[in-house]
């Protein structure tokens, strides 16, 4: 979450991470370096579907939110929620570049189509593999590439919603009851309820712009085999 004011841009950012109980002790000491809040999450779609999705555990929207916010400061009403992926990257001039577009236009909502970058220009394994480098120094080399072809314009658009930015007050207005993430069509339900519940929402196209979200790759087979074909 960030707080802004229409004059100054963003006074802080915050990064919340939110994770399944039982994964934290896997993940937490990987995630403590780059979140400032982790949070705990004790439900998903295998512990409230078990008959229907016991193999999957896919997280349920409202949750994550609630994890969001309520990192918040005491009273804080003037602050933008971004609801984003764990693989999703961010351009080194994103935050600079939202905070000027959510002043100019006063608007309230807002969410990114990332830019999608070929792996084989990527030189990801030699990276992740080098016994020189720490996972950070490993990681940084990655981003470093990333951008060398954003610059040079080497990526593809994607159709997905992947990132929401919300004010508070477009935040409270929902409640997002059972629906779960990682299930087609989610995100174009919320890009639907923006479009009437949020003032000037819009969707930014990373494709055309110099800054965004991104992705490496576009890796499709990320949904379960019993989701597409249940019994």
């Amino acid at each position: 979450s960030a707080s802004m004011t229409n004059t100054s841009g963003f006074d802080s950012v915050l990064v919340v991470c939110a994770i399944l109980s039982d994964e934290y002790d896997t993940l937490h000491d990987v995630l403590a370096p780059y979140c400032q809040r982790i949070k705990t999450l004790y439900r998903h779609t295998g512990t409230e579907y078990p008959k229907l999705l016991s193999n999957t555990k896919l997280t349920f929207l409202q949750d994550i939110v609630d994890a969001g916010t309520s990192c918040a400061e005491h009273n804080d009403e003037d602050f933008y929620l971004m609801l984003t992926n764990a693989d999703i990257c961010l351009t080194s001039n994103f935050y600079t570049e939202l905070s000027h577009d959510l002043a100019r236009s006063n608007r309230t909502a807002l969410s990114i189509n990332r830019k999608v970058l070929p792996k084989s220009e990527l030189n990801i394994s030699s990276s992740l593999n080098d016994k020189q480098s720490t996972p950070h120094t490993a990681a940084q080399k990655v981003w470093q590439q990333a951008h060398d072809l954003i610059d040079k314009g080497e990526y593809k658009t994607h159709g997905g919603y992947d990132c929401f930015i919300m004010h508070a007050a477009v935040v409270k207005s929902f409640n997002f009851g059972s629906q779960f993430v990682g299930y087609p069509f989610w995100g174009t339900n919320i890009d639907f309820a923006l479009h009437i519940m949020a003032k000037g929402y819009k969707n930014v196209r990373s494709k055309g712009t110099s800054w965004g979200t991104y992705h490496l790759g576009n890796d499709n087979n990320w949904m379960p085999s019993n989701m597409l074909n249940p019994d």
